[in-house]
């Protein structure tokens, strides 16, 4: 093997493979610090303000998402080649909509 071989493999062993490691390192550690559920309250989606305003907006929120109201929902199945797609279409009277499958 030609010297710049080794130089090579120097560069990979002493340069590349080590950033490797550490964004491993960094990403593993911003994942169980921001996104694993070690308790109920760390992603509660209760608001944890005593705002009028806020809680407000929570309520109106939640009864739309979870109480949503029937006249704005239709049944949706769609057939093509075999496929079949089934699901609800809620309509809040907006030109856009977002498609979520």
């Amino acid at each position: 093997m030609p010297w710049w071989g080794y130089v090579l493999i120097c560069v990979f062993f002493l340069v590349i493979a080590p950033m490797v490691v550490i964004q491993f390192a960094v990403a593993i550690n911003l994942f169980n610090k921001y996104l694993v559920r070690n308790k109920k309250e760390s992603w509660d989606r209760i608001p944890k303000t005593d705002d009028p305003e806020t809680l407000k907006i929570y309520e109106i929120g939640a009864k739309e998402f979870y109480e949503p109201s029937q006249d704005k929902k239709k049944d949706v199945f769609i057939e093509s080649d075999d496929f079949k797609l089934a699901g609800e279409f809620y309509d809040f009277g907006h030109k856009k909509m977002a498609l979520i499958v």
